[in-house]
Formats: structure tokens, sequence, C-alpha cells
């Protein structure tokens, strides 16, 4: 009887320290993962990125491919839902790369929609009116051609200073206010929060129209539809970080964003 209440006591004692142990795991986890993954397989950080959405990463002949939805309104816009494209070959300088990406749509009759996110806190700001060289502040910019002759470069900072001009180059390029008023310029919408920033581009026809100086129709931006463009993320050294980042690599030895030979491939899907 006596090895026999031994035998039971030790059985007590060993499931007693498994079920501390369990607890113990239990405790560590805090009821967070449920499935039995982990944390990070869960969030899935590989494909969502800090700014809530999906990065694409497609590539055809060395050149970065984006390929561009096409809604029916803009009410259907819902960004969540549409790729992202990744603005993370930073060069030229040393620098501390700043986590951003851009996001394109084409509305049915009425034009692109581009959003671009910073994640970034207490942007540096300083320029306030148009035609202020935004791309001295933190700066977000896109970069179109619909003709692949001339393209149009869209800067703006976190408070929305805008920068709009087009041509075939640096040296041969003509600002927007030349074409088009105040009233009817590009409008760009920034948005700040406490992580990060973004600006919404609206680029419609009419506005392509006027800058091309030519008829552009809708039809044109039919599925399959190809043409070129960057997006890119700057800041000046005057904040302390100076920086030159981009989506398609531009393969210059030294600082150039007017470079449309480099420019990466959108295709409306």
């Amino acid at each position: 009887m006596k090895k026999i209440r031994i035998i039971l006591v030790t059985v007590f004692l060993l499931l007693a320290v498994v079920l501390v142990s369990c607890s113990d795991t239990t405790d560590v986890n805090d009821g967070d993962v449920t499935d039995g993954t982990t944390g990070d397989t869960e969030e899935n950080p590989a494909e969502t990125t800090s700014a809530d959405t999906v990065v694409t990463d497609e590539s055809e002949d060395g050149i970065n491919v984006y390929r561009i939805k096409k809604l029916a309104s803009v009410d259907e816009i819902d960004w969540i839902s549409v790729p992202a494209v990744a603005i993370d070959t930073y060069k030229w300088v040393e620098c501390e790369p700043v986590e951003a990406y851009a996001q394109l749509v084409y509305i049915d009759n009425y034009g692109f929609v581009c959003r671009m996110i910073a994640i970034e806190s207490n942007p540096f700001s300083r320029y306030t009116e148009f035609g202020d060289p935004a791309c001295l502040d933190s700066c977000l910019e896109f970069f179109v051609t619909i003709d692949g002759e001339k393209y149009i470069n869209i800067e703006a900072n976190s408070i929305g200073a805008l920068y709009v001009g087009i041509g075939a180059s640096r040296k041969d390029h003509t600002t927007a206010d030349k074409i088009l008023s105040k009233d009817e310029m590009v409008k760009v919408t920034p948005v700040i929060e406490d992580d990060k920033w973004s600006i919404i581009i609206d680029l419609p026809l009419d506005k392509l129209e006027a800058l091309y100086g030519k008829e552009i129709p809708n039809e044109q931006f039919s599925s399959g539809f190809t043409f070129g463009g960057n997006f890119y993320k700057t800041e000046s050294a005057d904040n302390g970080n100076e920086h030159y980042g981009m989506w398609n690599e531009v393969k210059t030895d030294i600082g150039d964003f007017h470079r449309p030979d480099y420019f990466g491939k959108f295709i409306i899907e």
C-alpha cells in the first residue's frame, strides 16, 4: 500500500507540473492567437503593407509593371482593395529610406486617380503655394506619359503645395499654370495622420487634354492600353535626411527624375 501511495503522489505531482506549464503558455500568448499560427503569419506581412494595402511586384524585361484597375465611377474606389507598388529603390546619396507606396486607378469616362503614401511622421513641409519647389520638402511625385512624347510631373508636399509641369525633358518643360488657370488646376488632396501622410491626385481627361493640347478620348484607355510613368519620394538635405526614392529605377549616375526613358510600364486591366 505504501508503494501505491508513493506512485499516486508521483503521478499527481507530474500532472500538476504539466498543468502549470500549459497555464504559463496560455498567459504568454494572452489569447492573441487562436488558430495555432503565429501573429506574423496571421498578419501576412509579406503581402500587407504599413499602408494597409497589398503590394504587387511584377517586372518585364527588367522594367517594373503596374496593372491599373479600371472602375466605373469614382464612388467605386476602395483603396484597400487597390494593389500598390513600393517606392523602394533609393540611390545617389546615403539616406534613411522612407517606406512609401503608390496606387493608380482609371475611372471610365473620368480619368485617373492616384494615391501616394509615405510612412513618415512629422513630414518636413515649409512651402504652401502652387509652383513652390515642393520637391525640396518631404515630397511625393507622380510622373506619367500618355503619348510617349511628353510627360506630366505632379509633385506635392504633405500640406498640398503643388508643382505641375509637362514636357519632353527637364529642359523642354512648361509649368501647368501657363496652360491651366488656378481654378482649373490639377487637384491634390493631402492627408496627414500620426505615422503617415498621403496625397490623392485627380487627373481627369479634361486636364489631360488641356495639358497635352489635343483630344484624348476615353476609348484610348481600354483594357491592355500600355503607357509609361514613375513614382518618387524625395526630400532635400535641408531637414537632415536627403533622399531620392523611386518605383522604377532611374539608372543614371546623378539624380534626375525627368527621365522618361527610365519610366516603368502601366497597363490598363
